[in-house]
């Protein structure tokens, strides 16, 4: 075969043909496909954060909030995007509002005194909507101790019964954390980092990963001992300054 014919065949292998003179075929490569891009895209649709746990499909609410951490998402998850979405928010759920959700969330929230008909005073409605919002007694208990004032007659601490009999607001509560905000999972730890080889750390210290600093003092020798590898070098060191002095007699 001259050397035309070698030139022709491989131009006709780069088109994707085969020519019958040589074996070689190269895929096909479509001139439109962008630069540097490898097969086709993932179409797994991206995890992302659902409105559809509560009864409304389009605002964010408390069952949206434990359905989407129970799903994995972290509060900073949730924070970040309701500050991307905020529209989602509404009544006393939105930013700003220290008895609503978004503030409970970023940890600025109390558990309020909106959910009875006295807007200013703190009874057994507004103890029911708190829990339900997700306070543990233990956290309704400590913002009462902090506001005092919210509470009257009956509710206040040693208040006792009501005329209905009904224990006071105060007395009622214990100390207990138990809520269902409270018993939600935490996100998922990273996973640990790994260390290659060993080494003796001394008392004190522990290898974390390849990126933690060394002990002071440690010994990361790996193997061998010193008469396989150098002598000693006190040894060595006084070898040589001996070689090495000068006689003052004969300068």
């Amino acid at each position: 075969m001259n050397p035309a014919s070698i030139m022709g065949a491989v131009g006709a292998a780069a088109a994707g043909k085969i020519d019958p003179r040589i074996n070689i075929k190269r895929p096909y490569v479509n001139p439109q496909a962008p630069v540097g891009s490898i097969g086709p895209q993932s179409t797994i649709p991206e995890k992302s954060i659902q409105l559809n746990y509560g009864q409304s499909g389009s605002h964010f609410g408390h069952q949206d909030y434990k359905g989407n951490r129970l799903a994995g998402f972290s509060d900073e998850d949730i924070l970040k995007y309701l500050d991307a979405n905020p529209h989602t928010l509404r009544g006393r759920n939105v930013i700003g509002n220290t008895s609503g959700l978004y503030e409970r969330i970023a940890g600025r929230g109390t558990p309020g005194t909106h959910w009875g008909k006295n807007q200013s005073m703190f009874g057994h409605a507004d103890l029911e909507g708190a829990r339900k919002q997700g306070w543990s007694n233990q956290e309704i208990k400590s913002y009462l101790d902090q506001n005092p004032n919210v509470l009257k007659n009956w509710n206040r601490p040693g208040g006792g019964r009501g005329p209905n009999g009904r224990l006071g607001v105060y007395d009622s509560l214990d100390d207990s954390n138990s809520s269902w905000w409270n018993s939600l999972p935490g996100p998922t730890p990273p996973p640990p980092s790994t260390q290659l080889g060993t080494a003796s750390l001394g008392a004190g210290h522990s290898a974390t990963g390849l990126v933690s600093p060394t002990a002071e003092g440690a010994n990361m020798n790996t193997g061998g001992t010193a008469a396989a590898f150098g002598r000693d070098r006190k040894q060595k060191e006084a070898k040589y300054n001996h070689a090495l002095a000068i006689n003052s007699l004969t300068l």
